[in-house]
């Protein structure tokens, strides 16, 4: 649901006064769908995910007010539809569906949508819904799976999506927004996943596919991601059709697709890509029989591995930071002295760049102090074979015993051959262009290299005991 011709699309919280609604179309609420399992059955069951969140739609009445808010007015891409706030005729769970209906209706807008867009209109010709989990449930990684049957008919544009929760701070689209299904009715035989992200300047940049699905409104069908840190791979089924790399909105100030997003599930009719209206449809049901979300469950090493660089990588920057500070201290003294003052211009910028790097350093605190351990990206080991006893432009015994060498950014990984495990020291730091990049990059015991061992290697020591490895590095700082 591309949001480029709109404002941030924070959910507008005016409440709205209804009263309440006698009729149900009979054929609504005696519908029902294909057997299938709850969510503790087979169905939810998937190897290797661990299910966190569902709703699988099983009581009757307005969708459950503890998983789900709504949007309510004109909201974004000039779309025709009013999106109403607990109105049954809109949204309501019946014969184990969610629906979300489109009509085509002369609905006055309540008095008490004044602050929702475009109300200096008192009426509106069409009416649908628009539900989110914002507020309600959130995350970063996993597996979101949502089983439907979309609408037809010219005019249609059902969407399962997500924002960053981020957005009512820093707006659309540096929030990033990941459509995980959209359909027009005006192309009736595609589907489409795209991501959405800002660049380094903030302009709105997006990547996404189509894929050819028949005719997915004559039945249910699955459309899902599965999201880690390093990639969102968009399913139909069980077909995956599209992969975005998630580096790809690396920004100075963080990643919009490493952080929280919310869910939400809408029925937009006309607008910006919906086009034109064919009136005779209505009315259109876009029918969800549930909404699944799952965490990877990852291993027991990969966990550890986790835990020990985050831990690592927070110290490592207290003792750059500590590091820092004393040179900018020593810079200071010796340009307050009479003997250095021919060398104040040079001290100076001395100084500043090392106020510079004091500042990067603290963004990087705050970034790490707020993460969690299934938020740490651990980078891909690159296996180099050496001859037993050669030794790499890294740090690591040399020994017979160790025959790989598993390199990656910044700290390198040491896989003895006699070990069933795959590592010693892993990723402890940033990227190659961050301050970290250098402090296992040789085996000269340069201050960098000594803070990061100092702070890696005791959180190592209690996980994983290899005492001949480290009396040699201890012996290596000493020299």
């Amino acid at each position: 649901m591309n949001l480029a011709k709109t404002a941030a699309a924070a959910t507008v919280s005016a409440a709205i006064v209804l009263g309440t609604f006698a009729f149900f179309s009979p054929s609504i609420a005696q519908e029902k769908v294909p057997p299938r399992a709850s969510a503790s059955g087979p169905a939810a069951a998937r190897q290797g995910w661990q299910l966190v969140w569902a709703d699988e739609f099983d009581h009757e009445g307005l969708p459950d007010p503890a998983k789900w808010t709504y949007e309510v007015g004109f909201i974004r891409n000039q779309e025709k539809q009013f999106y109403t706030k607990a109105r049954k005729e809109n949204a309501r769970v019946a014969g184990g569906v969610l629906i979300i209906e489109g009509r085509k209706e002369p609905y006055a807008i309540p008095a008490s949508d004044a602050p929702t867009r475009q109300t200096q209109r008192k009426t509106a010709a069409y009416t649908a819904a628009s539900i989110t989990t914002q507020g309600k449930a959130s995350w970063t990684y996993g597996r979101i799976e949502v089983r439907a049957k979309l609408p037809q008919g010219k005019g249609v544009w059902p969407a399962i999506w997500t924002l960053g929760t981020s957005i009512p701070k820093i707006g659309w689209p540096r929030c990033g927004e990941i459509d995980i299904m959209e359909f027009v009715g005006h192309t009736p035989d595609k589907i489409h996943g795209t991501v959405h992200w800002a660049g380094p300047d903030g302009k709105h940049k997006s990547q996404g596919h189509s894929l050819k699905a028949g005719k997915p409104w004559e039945d249910f069908h699955v459309y899902a991601i599965e999201w880690t840190a390093e990639k969102i791979d968009f399913y139909f089924d069980e077909t995956k059709y599209f992969t975005y790399k998630v580096s790809q909105a690396d920004l100075a100030t963080g990643n919009a697709f490493r952080k929280d997003h919310y869910l939400i599930l809408n029925l937009a009719l006309g607008g910006s890509w919906g086009g034109a209206i064919d009136d005779a449809i209505f009315p259109q049901r876009f029918e969800i029989d549930y909404v699944r979300v799952y965490r990877p469950v990852e291993s027991t090493l990969d966990s550890v591995r986790a835990r020990i660089c985050l831990a690592a990588t927070r110290e490592a920057l207290r003792l750059e930071i500590e590091h820092a500070d004393r040179e900018i201290a020593n810079y200071k003294k010796a340009a307050s002295q009479p003997a250095n003052q021919k060398e104040v211009p040079s001290l100076q910028r001395l100084i500043e760049r090392e106020q510079e790097r004091l500042a990067k350093l603290q963004s990087q605190v705050d970034l790490y102090a707020k993460m969690t351990p299934d938020q740490y990206v651990l980078p891909k080991p690159v296996i180099l074979e050496v001859r037993q006893g050669d030794r790499p432009g890294n740090i690591g015994p040399v020994s017979p015993q160790w025959e790989r060498w598993d390199l990656s950014q910044g700290l390198s990984v040491h896989r003895p051959i006699t070990s069933e495990h795959s590592w010693l020291i892993y990723h402890a730091g940033m990227s190659r262009s961050g301050p970290f990049y250098r402090a296992i990059a040789s085996a000269t015991p340069i201050p960098q290299v000594k803070r990061l061992r100092l702070a890696a290697y005791p959180l190592l020591r209690s996980a994983y005991p290899f005492p001949e490895y480290y009396a040699y590095i201890e012996k290596l700082d000493q020299d």
